[in-house]
C-alpha cells in the first residue's frame, strides 16, 4: 500500500471514530438533558396526574419578611448580609396571620385539585419538622410545622398534597464551607456525600411523616432523590426531575405524554 493511500484510509478511519464519538457523546447529553430517561413513573399515575389539570404552586419561606426574589439573593451576597440572613431573619419570622384553612376552602372554590408546597427552598430553610437542621420554622418564634397544616388543610377540602424540594441548599454549603451558587458541579449533592445524606434524610421525613403524598417536584438534580421518593412510595409521581416543566417560557404546542407518541 502506497503512502498515500494508508494516510487518505487512516484518514477516514479517524474521521469515522470522530463522528462515532461526537455522536456517543450527544446521545449521552441528550439523554442527561431528558429528565423522563429512567423515570419510574407509573403510567396509570400520570394520567391521574394530567387528569386534575389546576394545580396551586406555593413559593413561601423565611425571606418572604424582605420582600426579595426567594432565595436568589444569596448568590454572590457579601458577608455580612448571609450571615445575617441565616442568623437573623429566622428569629423575626412569625407569620401570625397564617390560616391555611381559609387557603384551602378558597382554592376548593377556585376548582384546584393539587397543591404544591414549598418545604425547602434553595436557601435551605426548612418549612417542616425536621431533625437535619436547626435552620427551620422549628426554631422560629412561630414554632409550628407549617408544612403539616398546609397539607391537613389541604386534604380536608378534597385537595391531593405534593411537595416542592430543593436538593440545593444554601445553608448547607455555607456551613461546610463552599460558595453559594447553583448549577455548577462542586455544589451538587452528587458531588458531596454529605449534602446528598442530607437531602435523602430530609425526603424521607417529607415522605413518611405527612401522610399521603401525591408528587414531588426536585427543583434542582433529581440524581439519588428521585429513586428513593419511588422506592418508599412507588405510586408517587415526580414532576420536575422525571417530567419536562418548562419555567420562564411558554411551549408554542402542547408537550407529547409521556410514554405516547408525539
Amino acid at each position: 500500500m502506497s503512502g498515500t493511500r494508508f494516510l487518505s484510509r487512516t484518514l477516514r478511519l479517524l474521521a469515522f471514530f470522530l463522528l462515532a464519538g461526537n455522536l456517543f457523546v450527544l446521545t449521552c447529553f441528550a439523554a442527561a438533558d431528558d429528565p423522563e430517561v429512567g423515570s419510574l413513573n407509573k403510567q396509570e399515575r400520570l394520567e391521574w396526574f394530567r387528569d386534575q389539570g389546576f394545580g396551586l404552586f406555593i413559593h413561601w419561606s423565611v425571606d418572604s419578611q424582605l420582600g426579595v426574589v426567594i432565595s436568589h439573593s444569596l448568590v454572590g451576597a457579601s458577608p455580612e448580609y448571609t450571615e445575617r440572613f441565616f442568623g437573623e431573619l429566622p428569629k423575626t419570622f412569625d407569620p401570625y396571620n397564617f390560616h391555611p384553612m381559609d387557603w384551602a376552602r378558597l382554592a376548593h372554590l377556585a376548582g384546584i385539585r393539587y397543591v404544591m408546597f414549598t418545604t425547602k427552598h434553595h436557601s435551605g430553610f426548612a418549612m417542616f419538622d425536621t431533625a437535619t437542621t436547626p435552620f427551620g420554622i422549628m426554631n422560629t418564634p412561630f414554632h409550628r410545622d407549617i408544612t403539616k397544616e398546609v397539607f391537613d388543610a389541604f386534604r380536608s377540602q378534597g385537595i391531593a398534597a405534593g411537595v416542592y424540594y430543593s436538593p440545593d441548599d444554601f445553608w448547607w454549603l455555607h456551613q461546610n464551607g463552599k460558595a453559594i451558587e447553583r448549577a455548577v458541579p462542586g455544589v451538587q449533592p452528587r458531588n458531596n456525600p454529605g449534602l446528598m445524606e442530607y437531602d435523602q434524610t430530609q425526603i424521607r421525613e417529607l415522605l413518611t411523616h405527612y401522610g399521603k403524598i401525591d408528587a414531588l417536584f426536585l427543583d434542582g438534580e433529581a440524581v439519588g432523590l428521585r429513586d428513593l421518593a419511588w422506592k418508599l412510595d412507588p405510586d408517587i409521581i415526580v414532576t420536575r426531575g422525571a417530567i419536562k416543566t418548562p419555567e420562564l417560557t411558554v411551549p408554542g404546542m402542547p408537550l407529547p405524554a409521556h410514554g405516547k407518541p408525539a
